[in-house]
């Protein structure tokens, strides 16, 4: 059974090699092709080391180009997905950076925290003192969640139904 994998570009998974890149990814494994031919039983690492001594300047040059535009791309987008998925999991509110986007509603149905209102903060608050009930006193969660109850319920006795996008934006006025 032919091994189907070298008529790939080297980790190109979801993108295509780009002109240039192709022969120069195919002429590498070329040459690994023929050094496993030639010396099957050559211990990995010191193969390396003949193909780099071996290679020509031009095909370690291209090699060299290709390898590092495929590092930059993949560094630049692990640092987008971490900063997405950060961004997504943590609201940024001011003066509450450590609570969650979306906190348990009625029935266990999420809520997003900017549509919460002071029942459902209550509520969140509740949770919280049951599951951390001794760290309840050093928990920054548990102080920013009280914190922000304190704001809701001075908010919701002028109006009964605020939430707490409406009660920041109350604030910034």
């Amino acid at each position: 059974m032919q091994n189907r994998s070298s008529d790939r570009p080297l980790h190109k998974s979801y993108t295509s090699a780009k002109f240039g890149e192709e022969s120069a990814l195919a002429e590498a494994r070329a040459a690994v092709e023929n050094a496993l031919i030639l010396n099957p039983q050559m211990p990995a690492h010191l193969m390396v080391e003949v193909l780099m001594e071996s290679a020509e300047e031009d095909l370690t040059f291209r090699l060299r180009v290709i390898l590092e535009a495929q590092f930059y791309l993949r560094t630049i987008r692990s640092q987008r997905h971490r900063q997405a998925t950060a961004n997504h999991a943590q609201l940024t509110l001011p003066g509450f950076p450590h609570l969650p986007v979306n906190i348990p509603g009625p029935k266990g149905a999420p809520i997003h925290l900017l549509d919460a209102n002071t029942y459902a903060v209550r509520e969140y608050c509740r949770l919280l003192m049951k599951a951390h009930r001794e760290r309840k006193q050093t928990d920054p969660k548990m102080r920013e969640a009280f914190g922000l109850l304190e704001k809701m319920r001075a908010a919701s006795q002028k109006e009964k139904n605020i939430t707490v996008r409406q009660v920041l934006l109350l604030e910034d006025i």
